[in-house]
């Protein structure tokens, strides 16, 4: 799915809107329907331009998500090609990460998701390249591996690719 582009979404409805209701008031001679029509555009124009404002932030954060995740997929692959490039993969991911303009929220779980997948990505080409060397490193204590890309893993992850390794031998 394409993101949906949202430049300007809110102020582009308001006009819509306002040229309608211009367009509506054309047609209505009567000064008391004039008045009942004016007051209900009132609270239909703010109820819409506050929907129309939600819709605006949340799909632009659902857009600059998109761009993050997209950035982390271009890494996994360079990562697996050649793994030993993980540490300056996932720092350009988090510097491209740092700059979207993320909620914390949101950004918090989409640095964790980076970390796992680019270290997932560089062990899974590890344990390929040289399953014996990374069963070995996987199977060193938390901080003992000498690997960045192992350390980084989840105690779920690290599991996983303990059981690759094995499979591998």
């Amino acid at each position: 799915e394409a993101p949906l582009d949202v430049v300007d979404f809110t102020p582009t409805t308001q006009k819509e809107y306002d040229d309608g209701l211009a367009e509506l008031r054309k047609g209505i001679t009567n000064p008391f329907a004039q008045e009942l029509i004016t007051r209900r555009a009132q609270v239909d124009r703010e109820r819409i331009t506050g929907d129309s404002t939600w819709f605006e932030a949340a799909q632009g954060i659902k857009n600059r998500t998109a761009k993050v995740v997209t950035a982390r997929e271009q890494r996994e692959i360079l990562v697996r090609a050649s793994p030993g490039r993980y540490g300056e993969a996932k720092a350009q991911q988090m510097a491209v990460l740092e700059s979207a303009g993320l909620p914390p929220d949101v950004a918090r779980q989409q640095g964790m998701e980076a970390t796992e997948r680019l270290a997932m990505a560089s062990v899974a080409s590890q344990v390929e390249s040289d399953p014996y060397a990374a069963l070995k490193s996987l199977s060193a204590g938390p901080g003992e591996s000498g690997n960045q890309a192992i350390e980084d893993l989840s105690p779920d992850g690290r599991e996983r690719a303990r059981g690759a390794a094995e499979v591998e031998i």
